[in-house]
């Protein structure tokens, strides 16, 4: 058995492990909030931190362009082989240009945690105001607003299978620093490959952004409007903080 650094340098077993999205659900929902809230017809969507772009596959089955942007070149080289129809890039969510404007952006998973403190998620709004057209949607799932340290502390572990491939994850999340509202992201992958057993670990300090917080900055920064956050894809909007939902902004 041998033991790894870093789960998001493992593009493959990394997908097997979160194989249970359903990216139909989520692309019928794209559709859904854009014919609602958005202005333009969606022509281009952008996966923002995209690892593996579970979404890009179903995307392009309905005729739609998608530009997949992440920081790990190791996943880039990835995507760039299983959807060579798709742009791909690799760039820090900070800082990046891509050919042309999209409709609708998104970014999953809770990954806009790893953007940094208050002063990066103001870059990055910059950035993604340069990347979407008037009126493009940007989408973002599971932003971490609830503070309840029994549900942010707490671990969870689940199993998947693709073919000859088991992948079993662990992800907890530690305090770290409270007074830089600073987390640590622990996940775990114990795979085994047809008999070959690895296991693949990762640690990431995130950071804690507040929804009052969030409002402020989006204000603040000024290229986007707030429609609200909602519940885990519904159009509800959320009545108390909770560790699944969505963020929903519009270009001005």
């Amino acid at each position: 058995m041998t033991k790894d650094i870093s789960a998001y340098d493992e593009p493959l077993y990394y997908e097997v492990a979160f194989s249970f999205i359903d990216s139909k659900k989520q692309i019928d929902f794209f559709e859904k909030i854009s014919n609602k809230w958005g202005v333009n017809k969606i022509n281009h969507f952008l996966d923002v931190a995209c690892g593996p772009s579970i979404q890009a596959e179903e995307i392009l089955k309905r005729g739609y362009k998608v530009t997949l942007v992440d920081l790990n070149s190791k996943m880039i080289k990835y995507v760039k082989k299983k959807y060579p129809q798709a742009e791909s890039i690799t760039a820090n969510m900070k800082k990046f240009k891509i050919n042309k404007k999209a409709d609708f952006a998104f970014i999953m998973m809770g990954s806009l945690s790893y953007v940094g403190k208050s002063e990066d998620l103001f870059e990055h709004l910059n950035f993604m105001g340069k990347n979407l057209n008037k009126g493009g949607l940007y989408f973002i799932e599971n932003y971490r607003l609830d503070y309840n340290p029994k549900v942010l502390f707490s671990s969870s572990s689940w199993t998947m299978k693709k073919g000859n491939i088991k992948v079993k994850t662990t992800y907890k999340i530690e305090k770290l620093n409270m007074l830089n509202q600073e987390l640590l992201e622990k996940m775990k992958l114990e795979v085994n490959d047809n008999g070959k057993k690895r296991i693949i670990e990762e640690k990431v300090v995130t950071t804690q952004i507040f929804p009052q917080q969030f409002k402020f900055i989006v204000e603040k920064q000024g290229d986007f409007e707030l429609l609200g956050f909602y519940k885990h894809f519904k159009l509800n909007k959320l009545k108390e903080v909770s560790q699944f939902n969505h963020i929903l902004l519009r270009k001005k």
